[in-house]
């Protein structure tokens, strides 16, 4: 038998050893379940395990990658060896399955850092405070090193002081606190580079006090006003067609008016005539559309008796121009030798016009005892009723000092003024700042070149003074006066102007008032 196998054997019909079978490049399911597994963006740690001259090869544990040259670094590098060797331990984050083998991902080194950032910020939300390391100091704001990623602190919010620069807030390498304003995430950071810029945005000055600001008292013009109501009558009807109709409604009969009056019977019936034609009343009987008028009438009385007083103070801060009357500082104080204080005139005229809706909640809430209160809302809501404003007395202004925010009125300042002497607290993203300002003008005796004298303002609430910096910021009404405040006293001290010119003397010249634009 064995030489008949052998026989067979060489004709190729026996038994013969079979082959063995050559690797297959179709994944086998294992492999297919592990990439299936992965996605886009993940972050794996691998050995780089094969350096070609475009690309590199890193093996992690679940997973094979292939970096191509522009993905490994930064910045331009002609060969992979030039970051990269063979055994080396690397971070890549996966960009996509390869298009050309199955069993392999396509990665990026370069890209770590940002999938580490993109991880590391997904545990934050606005309003968190974490600490940082100030690592670069642009001209718009400051870069902290958060460990993973980067705060970007913009200028306006690192300090509640204004600043020109962020150094003279913060200083490279100094461990600061902040509060986290927004996450910025930009789409498409794995196929393009100029994406990978995931940062939070933070703030400084959200995460330390605010400095409160000293209140001191600020004279101003204030308008005295008060808020008045009548009915909305008939023209047909004046007062006496209106009292005749009130007296009907009190159930009197033509006798006891006449009794009252002294009016002739024939007036009477004259009057009766008007009310009749206007439907409201009735063969001497009140209708229903009289009573109504007749109870609008007495609302109004109600109102005018004892009206609601107050001052409108149009420069004051916004939450202080409403002023109840006789609770504001006594105005008697202020210097009656100095002019009027500021007040803003197309302020007043727009104010002096509301009537019904239009009136100011802000002037209800300030000025409205509480017993009022319901009495004034029902006049504003009844269709009857004129609520309107009008000046009280035969006064047009009055000075009153009003409790006023120094930093409020410091912003108004620095916004076309410097300050000379020492630097006042400057506020930062004001909302609301002082407009209207009454300064001394004052001439300075200054070293330049034979031109000994320079114009400076100064301002008698803070008593600070003041150099002009833009004049398309200001408008300056003049005011009668010779009588001024006591000036700044710089002997024995070097003062200068922003210039350079040092300040030598002071001499008041003139009252003005100066209207900062809001710009």
């Amino acid at each position: 038998m064995g030489l008949w196998n052998d026989l067979l054997s060489f004709l190729g019909w026996g038994e013969t050893e079979t082959p063995a079978p050559k690797p297959s490049r179709k994944p086998t399911a294992t492999r297919r379940a592990a990439r299936l597994r992965l996605e886009p963006g993940a972050l794996r740690t691998g050995v780089v395990e094969y350096i070609g001259n475009t690309f590199a090869k890193v093996q992690a544990s679940d997973v094979k990658a292939v970096i191509f040259l522009r993905e490994m670094a930064d910045e331009y590098i002609e060969h992979p060896s030039a970051v990269l060797h063979e055994g080396q331990t690397v971070d890549f984050v996966l960009l996509g399955p390869s298009e050309k083998r199955s069993d392999e991902w396509v990665g990026s080194i370069n890209g770590a850092s940002e999938a580490r950032a993109r991880s590391a910020l997904s545990h934050l939300s606005p309003g968190d405070c974490i600490s940082g390391k100030v690592s670069d100091l642009k001209d718009r704001g400051a870069i902290l090193n958060a460990g993973e990623f980067e705060v970007w602190v913009p200028i306006t919010e690192l300090a509640w002081s204004w600043i020109g620069h962020p150094s003279e807030a913060v200083s490279l390498g100094q461990t600061v606190t902040v509060e986290v304003l927004r996450i910025e995430l930009p789409d498409g950071w794995l196929n393009d580079k100029r994406q990978r810029r995931a940062k939070a945005v933070g703030s400084i000055r959200a995460a330390i006090p605010q400095p409160e600001s000293p209140i001191i008292p600020m004279a101003f013009s204030g308008l005295p006003f008060k808020v008045s109501a009548v009915a909305r009558t008939p023209r047909t009807c004046d007062p006496v067609v209106l009292y005749l109709l009130e007296e009907l409604v009190a159930a009197r009969t033509p006798e006891d008016v006449q009794a009252t009056t002294g009016l002739p019977r024939s007036t009477l019936d004259g009057v009766h005539q008007v009310l009749g034609a206007e439907g409201l009343v009735k063969e001497w009987r009140p209708t229903a559309k009289g009573k109504r008028l007749a109870e609008a009438v007495s609302l109004a009385r109600t109102l005018t008796a004892d009206p609601i007083r107050g001052l409108f103070v149009s420069s004051a801060h916004p939450s202080s121009q409403f002023i109840r009357a006789g609770n504001g500082t006594a105005g008697t104080d202020y210097p009656p030798s100095w002019p009027r204080p500021p007040f803003n005139k197309q302020a007043e005229e727009e104010f002096a016009r509301a009537s019904d809706e239009s009136i100011p909640e802000l002037l209800i809430n300030c000025i409205v005892t509480t017993e009022k209160r319901e009495l004034l809302s029902r006049l504003q809501e009844d269709d009857r009723m004129h609520v309107f404003l009008q000046r009280d007395g035969s006064r047009p202004w009055k000075p009153v000092y009003v409790p006023t925010p120094e930093h409020w009125l410091l912003a108004g300042l620095w916004g076309a003024f410097d300050p000379i002497g020492t630097k006042p607290f400057r506020p930062a993203n004001v909302t609301s700042r002082c407009r209207d300002f009454l300064v001394v003008r004052v001439s300075a005796l200054v070293r330049k070149n034979g031109e000994p004298v320079a114009t400076l303002y100064f301002e008698p609430n803070t008593e600070t003074l003041w150099h002009l910096r833009d004049e398309a910021c200001v408008h300056f009404r003049e005011r009668k006066g010779s009588v001024f405040p006591d000036l700044p006293d710089f002997k024995g001290t070097s003062v200068s102007l922003p210039s350079g010119e040092e300040v030598k003397h002071l001499q008041p010249e003139s009252w003005c008032i100066a209207v900062v634009s809001q710009g």
